[in-house]
């Protein structure tokens, strides 16, 4: 026996062998399986999106956490400033001044104030009135 297992290595020559096979067939089965996104696999992948969205959801829904109660005293103060510029400005075009009021606008336009103006009362205030609206 001891001859027989030195000439053909024993068993663990046998055994390395087959790992090293088995091995290969599996990459060569991953390879393969990889090349096509079934419909099983857009599923799975399509859950997992939306359980992440859902997490995130819930995490934003939340109006308590400190990083919403910043968000809302932003909201409100680049707005009240909105509303500011916007009164000066029609105070000054009552007056007659319009270089005043071109050089606000000049000013607002420069530094996108309409634009970031829209995108704070879309996001922020138009969800709450959705909500409103919804009930």
């Amino acid at each position: 026996m001891g001859f027989w297992s030195w000439l053909t290595g024993g068993g663990e020559a046998v055994e390395s062998a087959a790992k090293v096979a088995e091995k290969a067939t599996d990459g060569i089965y991953n390879g393969i399986d990889k090349m096509f996104y079934t419909d099983e696999e857009k599923a799975e992948n399509a859950q997992k999106i939306l359980d992440s969205q859902l997490a995130f959801i819930r995490m934003a829904y939340n109006s308590n956490s400190i990083r919403s109660v910043a968000r809302r005293v932003i909201a409100f103060a680049f707005t009240a400033n909105f509303l500011l510029i916007l009164d000066v400005a029609l105070f000054f075009a009552v007056r007659g001044d319009a270089n005043i009021v071109k050089s606000i606008v000049d000013v607002c336009t420069a530094f996108r104030v309409g634009i970031i103006q829209l995108a704070i009362v879309g996001f922020y205030f138009g969800v709450h009135m959705l909500r409103s609206w919804k009930k």
